[in-house]
């Protein structure tokens, strides 16, 4: 085991926080450290040099500092208990991931998920254990571990407004934290970048046509991507709610803008699902988004077309590589050798699936490049079963508080948080290459499912106070206290 630098400073300011903050201000940290994902804290050498990112390494001690003795309760009890389908999904895929792939070894012919001996990505092998079975548990158990500390974080009213704010600010500085990055890439100041890139993973500096690609310091765009479509999600909902709008709206608006030039098509997926997903509530949900809310993302739409058609006119050469860049990243990509081989690893999940009689051949077992047919081919049956019962308590499809603002701060920053949850699974849906959702997903699914249960432990102190359902005139309301309209 080898500490860095970065991971010698980011762990004496977690034990700070231990000893003089409080819980939340210690999950609030962890969120902050997940920005850092292209960074590494420890590199395990006995697992193949492998990086455990900061935020990893601190989830131990937020969990540590929420069992400590406080004036505020632990509530283990409901915390186990809200993500008892999380527990049931990563304890299977755990077993299996060291029980599968002997029972079905040789069985089954896949891309390993880390490329030994200098194989391609088409290159297959014979099914075994590796050491990327005990990394992937690993990072399964990390999520789970994450879900069940956030839940135990926030016991009492009043986290939302906190968590709100810093969704807005961790939202602009990811954004900014990319801007940098493409703007000192080939310049002295590169070597800012190159400090916290210090993970041994595969760090992948890429451009188009001169441009560069915007990476911030994550080791490749499609997770810099992928990270920031999350945070995109959380502000663009909160501000649909009307929560902290007036740092909500500009976070949304700012993400939105660098999702579109970061020449990703994790991204552009992301965007096309999500967009998709408001228009369907815009017409079959009316009433559920603002008018002046849906008024004011359809002029964004419009001034962007707009800036478009200016540029088309403008000048042919940046038209032609813009158009280029646009190509090779959506049409072409299915066709590329990227495409192929990303085909042929989702595939991977369904043959797994057939092969193992539905039971899976364990995580970290094959490559993939969909997070839904990782679960089903290394976790089979149970894993997809337990993780559409977990989403189905975090998202609550049926509630109508998914769909409209209830007026209190904690319940729609945990709807928000909700969406996020729902809308991460779309990009990773074609490329993440395990079945792990990721750290960030459980935490913020522990966040939604801890916000909830306050709310509903105060509504039940004092049922007299619940804020209503819906407000037919909402800017002739004035905001009290805790709660907000929407307006």
């Amino acid at each position: 085991m080898i500490p860095t630098l970065l991971g010698a400073i980011i762990l004496l300011a977690a034990l700070l926080l231990l000893v003089m903050g409080t819980r939340l201000q210690m999950l609030i940290f962890v969120f902050a450290c997940a920005l850092l994902h292209g960074s590494a804290s420890l590199i395990l050498t006995v697992l193949g040099n492998t990086s455990i990112q900061p935020a990893l390494s601190v989830v131990p001690i937020l969990l540590l500092r929420c069992l400590l003795p406080s004036r505020q309760p632990s509530r283990v009890g409901s915390a186990l208990a809200g993500n008892a389908w999380l527990m049931l999904l990563v304890g299977y895929s755990v077993f299996g991931a060291f029980v599968l792939p002997f029972l079905f070894r040789d069985a089954i012919d896949v891309v390993p998920l880390r490329p030994t001996g200098g194989s391609t990505g088409l290159v297959t092998f014979p099914l075994k254990f590796t050491t990327q079975n005990i990394t992937t548990a690993f990072y399964m158990l990390s999520t789970l571990v994450g879900a069940i500390a956030a839940h135990m974080a926030i016991t009492r009213p009043g986290a939302g407004p906190v968590l709100a704010r810093m969704a807005s600010v961790i939202t602009l500085t990811h954004a900014a934290i990319g801007w940098f990055a493409a703007g000192v890439a080939n310049t002295g100041l590169n070597v800012v970048v190159r400090f916290f890139r210090n993970g041994r993973y595969m760090q992948l500096d890429q451009s188009f046509d001169g441009f560069a690609r915007m990476t911030g310091i994550a080791p490749e765009p499609s997770l810099y991507a992928s990270f920031g479509f999350a945070w995109f999600v959380f502000t663009t909902e909160l501000w649909l709610r009307n929560v902290d709008r007036r740092w909500s709206g500009p976070a949304a608006l700012v993400m939105f803008l660098t999702l579109l030039v970061s020449t990703s098509s994790t991204a552009y997926v992301g965007l096309l699902g999500y967009s998709t997903i408001v228009l369907l509530r815009l017409v079959f949900f009316v009433g559920t988004i603002p008018a002046r809310k849906g008024f004011a993302m359809a002029t964004c739409l419009l001034v962007l077309v707009m800036c478009g058609l200016a540029l088309i006119a403008g000048s042919e050469e940046v038209t032609n590589s813009v158009a280029r860049i646009l190509r090779l990243t959506t049409s072409d990509k299915l066709s590329s050798e990227s495409g192929i081989a990303r085909n042929f690893w989702a595939m991977q999940g369904f043959h797994a699936f057939a092969t193992s009689w539905g039971l899976g051949i364990g995580i970290g077992s094959f490559r993939s490049s969909s997070i839904l047919t990782a679960v089903l081919g290394s976790s089979g049956a149970i894993g997809v079963v337990a993780l559409v019962l977990y989403l189905l308590r975090v998202f609550r499809p049926f509630a109508r508080a998914t769909y409209t603002a209830v007026g209190d701060i904690d319940r729609d920053t945990a709807t928000a948080a909700a969406w996020t949850v729902m809308m991460v699974l779309v990009p990773a849906s074609v490329s993440s290459p395990t079945p792990d959702p990721g750290l960030l997903w459980g935490l913020l699914a522990g966040t939604v499912l801890a916000l909830r249960s306050v709310a509903a432990r105060q509504i039940a102190a004092a049922p007299w106070a619940e804020p209503q359902e819906f407000a037919p005139f909402p800017s002739q309301l004035v905001a009290i206290d805790r709660r907000t309209i929407v307006t």
